[in-house]
């Protein structure tokens, strides 16, 4: 009997002893997270009941890339949206946990915090519904029910402690980690700090047609803003919901890094921008007409000439940021020399 209290005693002081530095004092809260961006991207859309802190974010980057949210326990949220493609997956429609080919390309994670809605139809308006359904479905990620959700990770080692850290006032649940989730990927931010004053200058003569006569890279600028693309695809995140040639409203994505994320479309259909340029060439009358926006207040129009397509890639410059696939903070923690489940300090 005293062999076992004994044991019991010992049990109990290691598992305290184990969480303490996971523990969280009473009148402590977690740690506001100071949220860098460039000045030209505006207040970013965080929600109210969902704050950025370093505990939120360091769980959320950890629950990202554990195959754990799967039913299969192999899939995450990383297999899809990989760092290395610039959180895309390269293929031209994305697979899911039972390797059906699903609906849809893989969009990019890049600058969400300014997103009002997500998915290729907008239907979500919140990063977190995004991920509950994501983990809630059957051909994504196979539809692991909130029940056995919490089971796993209440029984793992680390993530109690962790949870109580992020949310003190808050249980584990599928809220919980969809909120973590959700702080992690507004974090992910494209840098252009060194650039944000080539953004500030529009090539000078913009109304004058002498432009439309060069084959240069400024030249190539202005038919882009004359062709009106990004009063779709706004910076940083894609903006709008737009018809389609089909008469289907897609939203438009980010340009951010667009040159390094094909294939191209909702449904992957463009291996290149060489591609997309020349469609939307073919089929801009057929755009505009179903998106007036594009006409108004437009006293010219252009087409993309046969150099703009040649140098596709070059006319994105400005919208790449190649540190996003070496920036550790948003890497795998798991694949990481010396990881421990430790917050980085």
């Amino acid at each position: 009997m005293k062999r076992n209290f004994f044991i019991t005693f010992i049990l109990l002081f290691s598992g305290t002893f184990f969480f303490s530095s996971f523990s969280l004092p009473e009148d402590e809260s977690p740690h506001a997270h100071r949220f860098e961006y460039a000045t030209m991207f505006g207040s970013p859309l965080i929600p109210a009941d969902n704050p950025l802190t370093e505990e939120g974010i360091w769980l959320g980057r950890l629950l990202f890339y554990d195959g754990q949210l799967s039913v299969t326990g192999k899939i995450s949220c990383g297999s899809c949206h990989q760092q290395k493609l610039f959180f895309t997956d390269g293929l031209p429609l994305a697979i899911g946990v039972h390797g059906d080919t699903l609906k849809r390309n893989t969009m990019s994670l890049i600058n969400l915090a300014w997103d009002k809605n997500f998915y290729w139809d907008g239907r979500d308006t919140s990063i977190e519904q995004v991920v509950r359904d994501h983990i809630s479905n059957q051909r994504e990620m196979g539809g692991l029910s909130e029940k056995e959700l919490v089971v796993r990770l209440k029984s793992h080692k680390y993530y109690p402690g962790l949870f109580k850290l992020a949310f003190p006032k808050d249980t584990i649940s599928m809220y919980t980690v969809s909120k973590a989730i959700a702080q992690f990927t507004r974090v992910i931010v494209s840098n252009f700090k060194e650039t944000e004053e080539t953004y500030k200058k529009t090539p000078g003569g913009m109304n004058n047609r002498d432009w439309l006569n060069e084959e240069t890279k400024t030249a190539s600028g202005v038919r882009m803003a004359l062709m009106q693309c990004k009063s779709c695809h706004g910076k940083p995140a894609g903006e709008k919901l737009a018809f389609y040639t089909d008469g289907v409203k897609y939203k438009a994505p980010s340009l951010v890094n667009i040159r390094y994320t094909a294939p191209y479309m909702h449904d992957g259909r463009f291996k290149s921008l060489k591609d997309v340029l020349l469609f939307y060439n073919l089929n801009l009358d057929d755009v505009k007409q179903k998106n007036p926006h594009l006409v108004e207040g437009q006293e010219l129009s252009a087409a993309f000439t046969k150099y703009d397509i040649e140098h596709a890639d070059e006319l994105f410059d400005n919208d790449a940021d190649v540190s996003i696939i070496t920036n550790v903070a948003y890497s795998n923690p798991f694949n990481q020399k010396g990881f421990t489940w430790n917050m980085p300090k």
